[in-house]
């Protein structure tokens, strides 16, 4: 999954790639995030932000990565 973050799919045209792309970070960053906040482990949590904004910075496209990513975490219950 994160080499589907990093560099996405069989895709061509670049907004499938960022979909693609935001789609493999997220799982991710909930998991990172998720699992630090329930076991008190920040490190996990500091992980979970290293990759939000390494996708929201790095995953270019015709839509604001960081925009995509931040309405599919909240719409998993992150904040």
């Amino acid at each position: 999954m994160l080499d589907v973050c990093r560099r996405g799919g069989r895709e061509t045209d670049p907004a499938s790639v960022e979909s693609i792309r935001v789609a493999g970070c997220a799982p991710l960053i909930f998991y990172f995030y998720s699992y630090g906040s329930q076991q008190s482990v920040p490190e996990s949590i500091a992980v979970a932000k290293k990759l939000y904004w390494y996708a929201a910075t790095n995953i270019d496209g015709p839509f604001d990565a960081e925009e995509s990513l931040a309405a599919v975490l909240r719409s998993w219950g992150l904040r």
